[in-house]
């Protein structure tokens, strides 16, 4: 047995399947700016991609920080509003420029943001996607209502990033791309945190946003005006497939007077394409006796006759009031709907007064059908009672205690988002009460002593 395990810590380390577990260590050890001589160092005689590529990213954010602007903030009779995304890699530009940004145009968003706000707009690009967006003329139509700030990130970084998630696809190395497809979210994440570093500096509103996001009309409008007092506004959305929407987005466009595609969807017309064109990966996270692979993660879907409503232990930062966060900030390279979110919420106050839950799924996202491949394997059941799926999530909670014993994870997985429509005015008799449900599983977890902390 010691030889076995010896042998797959060899094949760990050779091939850097623990590149995240080594970054995460040798940051608490040596500190962030230290991070990569320590690899350097360590990895002398032979180096993984996955380690490769954290230097480079490291390297990158090293150099962003050292060239940091110092803002002079005045007080100014409108407040900024920083909103911001990524794009990258031609799937991501295509998102992008045919969906992202034409929602933004929609009612509601942009057009009148402007109005009572001063917008910037930051988006994270690669070479290519920067001379696409310019050579589409689409920055100059941002520009007439908010600034627009492209930022390149080094050929070299993302190279590091291709070559570290994109081994041979042969049976040796699916596991390892599998492992490695994870790794764009510590880019991601750094990119988030450099964005809310100058939020913070300029004490603005932030939004953010995904390359794959189309927003309904007045998603901004209605997110400002219900934010009165909070300090988060948050929310989440399971995948909707891209290529199964395309037909219907095709029908929602409208023209302008200049000339500029406008893609607009009120909330009805949105949760009915989430509805119709649900990705196959978010059929394996229902909570219903129809449901064919149970896979147990963070965002559970429970089904109503007019949709579905969603309990989630994690949700993503929509927009964030700079101006209400008077401590400091521990920098982070994991993407803003993890550890930060902690940070930026107090634990002094209660969390129904710094945390807005957008209502009704008022974006959604778009994900093209392969991408569920880049999940790792999965023993996936099909359960038929309440106590069947209870067991099961109770084991992924019991089994990664770090991912969700904080409170605030308690108190996500207390809140309904909805994805509902118009009811089609059918029972749902085979289906879970999510109230009910979730009761159940939290008296299950306060008997678990492993579970206890996430609890209370």
């Amino acid at each position: 047995m010691k030889v076995l395990r010896f042998g797959k810590s060899v094949v760990k380390n050779f091939f850097g399947f623990n590149g995240a577990e080594v970054v995460a260590k040798l940051t608490q050890e040596v500190g962030v700016t230290n991070v990569s001589r320590g690899l350097n160092k360590r990895y002398r005689i032979y180096m993984p991609r996955s380690i490769k590529y954290f230097i480079a990213l490291y390297d990158y954010f090293a150099t962003i920080k050292s060239s940091s602007i110092v803002l002079d903030v005045d007080s100014k009779a409108k407040r900024e509003l920083i909103i911001h995304f990524c794009c990258w890699g031609q799937a991501y530009y295509d998102k992008v420029s045919d969906c992202l940004i034409p929602s933004l145009f929609s009612d509601g968003n942009l057009p009148s943001l402007s109005e009572t706000l001063n917008v910037e707009l930051i988006i994270h690009v690669d070479q290519e996607a920067k001379n696409k967006l310019l050579e589409s003329r689409l920055v100059d139509k941002l520009q007439e209502y908010v600034t627009v700030n492209l930022m390149v990130i080094p050929v070299s970084l993302l190279s590091a990033l291709d070559k570290a998630s994109k081994y041979p696809n042969i049976s040796i190395f699916k596991r390892l791309n599998q492992t490695n497809a994870g790794l764009k979210y510590f880019l991601l994440g750094r990119l988030q945190m450099a964005t809310l570093e100058y939020a913070l500096q300029k004490k603005a509103y932030v939004s953010f946003l995904m390359p794959d996001f189309i927003l309904s009309n007045y998603f901004f409008a209605n997110l400002l005006s219900k934010f009165n007092g909070k300090t988060v506004a948050i929310g989440s959305a399971f995948r909707t497939s891209y290529p199964a929407a395309k037909r219907p987005l095709s029908h929602l466009y409208k023209k302008t007077s200049s000339g500029w595609p406008v893609l607009s969807l009120d909330v009805e017309q949105m949760v009915r394409l989430q509805l119709q064109c649900m990705h196959k990966s978010a059929t394996y996270r229902v909570i219903s006796k129809k449901t064919i692979h149970f896979r147990p993660c963070a965002q559970l879907l429970f089904k109503t006759a007019q949709g579905y409503i969603m309990r989630s232990f994690h949700y993503q930062p929509i927009l964030i009031d700079c101006a209400k966060i008077r401590t400091p900030i521990k920098i982070n390279y994991r993407p803003l709907d993890d550890a930060m979110l902690s940070q930026l919420i107090k634990t002094d106050a209660p969390y129904d007064e710094q945390v807005l839950l957008c209502d009704n799924a008022r974006f959604m996202e778009l994900s093209d059908d392969h991408i569920d491949e880049c999940v790792p394997p999965f023993n996936g059941e099909d359960y038929q009672s309440e106590v069947d799926f209870l067991n099961v999530i109770e084991q992924m909670i019991t089994g990664n205690t770090d991912a969700f014993r904080a409170p605030l994870n308690r108190y996500f997985s207390s809140l309904r988002y909805r994805f509902e429509g118009v009811s089609n005015h059918q029972e749902c008799k085979e289906e879970f009460d999510d109230v009910r449900f979730m009761n159940d599983l939290t008296a299950r977890l306060e008997k678990c002593s492993d579970a206890r902390e996430w609890v209370h």
